[in-house]
C-alpha cells in the first residue's frame, strides 16, 4: 500500500507520460521502454501477432475504440510508421485478424468476418482467434485490394469459420484450422467439430486464390484443432488440440506436429489439466515457444464460453525441440506476470494500474531469435465478473537472456 501511495504521489507531480507507470494503460505514451526488464510496449488493444523473417514489419489486428471492431495493423520494430491496412473501403469492414504474410511479400492472408454476419453475439463470435462466420481473406500489403479466398456462408446456428492462417516458408502452401460446422454438448465437444487445413496458394496474373485444399483431423477424436505454423523443412504443422480418447475437456490442450505427407503424429506436451497454446519454432528451429497454464493451478468450473474466458491464467514457456516429443525438451517458463513478488508481476501491477491475472497468449519471433514478441492481456473489472480480453492488452516486446 505505502508503495503504489508513494507511486501515485510521484505521479501527480509529472506530466502524463513522464514516468510510464503513472499512466494509464490507454494513455501510456508508446512505444513504452523498460529496458530494466527488457520490455517494450508497442501497442494496445491488440490480437495475434506476425513478424516476418525480413524482420521489416509487424503486422497484427487491433481493436477500434470506435466501433470495437478489429483491424489489420502494421508497425516497425522500434514503434514507428504505425498504419492501419484494412481501414479502407477496399477490406472487409468488420472484425478482422489472424493475419500471415506470404514470403514473397506481395500479399496477407486474414480472416475476416462475414457482411451479413450481424448482432452483438455474431460479433463476439467473429473476433479473431474464435473466427466463427469468417472466411480467409488475401489483401495487398497496403490494403488497396483484397480477395475472398473461401467461401463459407453465414449460419446462426451451427456455424464454420477459420482461425490461424500460415503460410509455409517457401510461400507455396496455407494452413489454417476451420470449424465444421458441426456442435455438439457432449463432454469434450462444446468447442465444436474441428480441422486442420492445407492448400496450395496460387497467384495468377496477380490474383490469388486456393487449390487441392486437404482436410486433417489427427487424432482419436476430431475436437477443436489451431493451426499454428509450419517446420523449417515445410513438412509438418505445428498446432494445438485434444483428440485423445476419452473424456477429455478441450480445453486441456497440447502440442503436436504432423507430418501432412504422411499423417504421423507427434506430441510434444503431454500435460492435459494445462491449457498450451500458440506454439512457434525459432528461426532456427531449435526451440519452441508457447503460451501455457503450466504451475498456475488453474481450475475450469466450466469450458463453455464465455465461462472459461474468467480463469484462463498463462505465462510464456520455451522448450528445446530436440527431444520434446519425449515430454522433457528443456520446458522452462520465461515469464512470471501471474507470481507476485516477481519484478514482471510488480511491473504489470505499476503499468495497470493494478490487476489480478494476465494472459500471455499469440507470440513470435524475432528474426535473429534474440526476441519474443507477444500479446499481453490483463484482468478488468467486468461487471459482476472479472474478465480478460483483447480491449486490454498490450503488445510486448521481450528481449532474451538466454
Amino acid at each position: 500500500m505505502k508503495r503504489h501511495a508513494a507511486l501515485l504521489a510521484i505521479c501527480l507531480l509529472l506530466p502524463l507520460g513522464t514516468l510510464a507507470g503513472c499512466a494509464r494503460p490507454d494513455q501510456l505514451a508508446l512505444p513504452a521502454r523498460y529496458p530494466e526488464l527488457g520490455f517494450t510496449i508497442l501497442d494496445r488493444r491488440v490480437g495475434d501477432v506476425e513478424w516476418p523473417a525480413d524482420g521489416a514489419w509487424i503486422f497484427y489486428p487491433k481493436r477500434d475504440p470506435g466501433d470495437w471492431f478489429f483491424d489489420i495493423w502494421r508497425i516497425r520494430p522500434d514503434g514507428t510508421d504505425m498504419a492501419c491496412l484494412t481501414c479502407g473501403d477496399e477490406t472487409p469492414q468488420k472484425h478482422n485478424g489472424s493475419v500471415t504474410r506470404h514470403p514473397g511479400g506481395e500479399f496477407l492472408v486474414f480472416t475476416a468476418q462475414n457482411a451479413d454476419a450481424s448482432g452483438e453475439l455474431l460479433d463476439r463470435l467473429a473476433k479473431p482467434g474464435i473466427g466463427l462466420n469468417c472466411n480467409l481473406w488475401a489483401m495487398t500489403l497496403d490494403g488497396t485490394r483484397a480477395w475472398q479466398l473461401t467461401h463459407m456462408p453465414t449460419d446462426t446456428r451451427a456455424p464454420q469459420g477459420v482461425i490461424h492462417p500460415q503460410f509455409s516458408h517457401d510461400g507455396t502452401r496455407l494452413c489454417w484450422a476451420q470449424a465444421e460446422g458441426r456442435w455438439s454438448p457432449e463432454p469434450g465437444q462444446e468447442w465444436g467439430e474441428w480441422s486442420l487445413r492445407v492448400a496450395d496458394f496460387v497467384v495468377d496474373g496477380g490474383v490469388p486464390r486456393l487449390e487441392n485444399v486437404q482436410h486433417f483431423q489427427p487424432g482419436d477424436v476430431p475436437r477443436f484443432y489451431e493451426s499454428h505454423g509450419w517446420s523449417l523443412d515445410d513438412t509438418h504443422v505445428l498446432f494445438t488440440a485434444n483428440p485423445e480418447a476419452g473424456d477429455h475437456p478441450p480445453n486441456g490442450l497440447d502440442m503436436y506436429a504432423l507430418d501432412i505427407s504422411t499423417g504421423a503424429l507427434t506430441r510434444l506436451t503431454r500435460t492435459p489439466q494445462d491449457w498450451d497454446e500458440h506454439a512457434h519454432y525459432s528461426p532456427d528451429g531449435a526451440a519452441i515457444a508457447w503460451m501455457s497454464g503450466a504451475e498456475l493451478g488453474i481450475e475450469f468450473p466450466s469450458v463453455r464460453w464465455p465461462d472459461w474466458t474468467w480463469c484462463v491464467t498463462t505465462e510464456l514457456w520455451l522448450m528445446d525441440a530436440d527431444g520434446a516429443e519425449q515430454g522433457s525438451g528443456n520446458q522452462r517458463r520465461v515469464t512470471f506476470f501471474n507470481e507476485p513478488g516477481h519484478p514482471h508481476h510488480a511491473w504489470l501491477q505499476e503499468v495497470t494500474g493494478g490487476t489480478n491475472r494476465a494472459v500471455v497468449s499469440d507470440s513470435a519471433w524475432s528474426p535473429d531469435g534474440r526476441q519474443i514478441l507477444f500479446t499481453l492481456a490483463y484482468e478488468v473489472e467486468d461487471g459482476p465478473a472479472r474478465n480478460v480480453s483483447k480491449n486490454n492488452s498490450f503488445l510486448v516486446l521481450m528481449d532474451l537472456n538466454l
